[in-house]
């Protein structure tokens, strides 16, 4: 019995030790993961000012005064005024709203290809508004059915 127990003590022993190594591994690879996209700590005064060439990807698509842009600046909007309604923020909403009427009307100006889709979406953002605006019950859903033929835009657009 003597030996068996000194067979388990060293089984024991092994087992700790591999079980501590696994545990820093990980806790160094969460470490490194959590730590890879931190800006540098000191960072000059000028280096605020960020420019189209530093910006995200995303960003610089809101920015462009094209079709892609007029999509994704009207899907923006949707979404803020979806947590503006979420929020009982009734005027935040509507001037939302307006701003995805604005670019639903900047897209339709420009003659794309999709132009009844556009115009549907002008008619399911004014239903939206006119909702909100009279704090309407079924205004979320108004909203989320906007958002439906922005997304069915985008589909069909192949602008994802």
């Amino acid at each position: 019995m003597a030996n068996h127990s000194r067979i388990l003590g060293g089984f024991e022993a092994t087992m700790t030790r591999f079980a501590a190594t696994v545990f820093m591994t990980g806790v160094l690879f969460f470490a490194v993961a959590c730590t890879k996209g931190a800006p540098p700590a000191d960072q000059s005064a000028g280096a605020d000012k960020t420019t189209n060439s530093n910006a995200s990807p995303g960003l610089a698509v809101l920015n462009e005064e094209s079709l892609k842009g007029d999509t994704e600046r009207a899907s923006l909007a949707l979404y803020s005024a979806r947590q503006s309604v979420l929020d009982s923020k009734w005027n935040d909403a509507a001037a939302q709203l307006q701003q995805a009427q604005g670019e639903a009307n900047r897209a339709l100006a420009r003659k794309p290809k999709l132009q009844p889709e556009w115009e549907d979406l002008r008619g399911a953002l004014d239903r939206a508004l006119t909702a909100v605006q009279a704090r309407d019950k079924d205004s979320l859903e108004r909203i989320k059915y906007a958002e439906a033929v922005l997304g069915g835009i985008k589909v069909k657009s192949g602008n994802q």
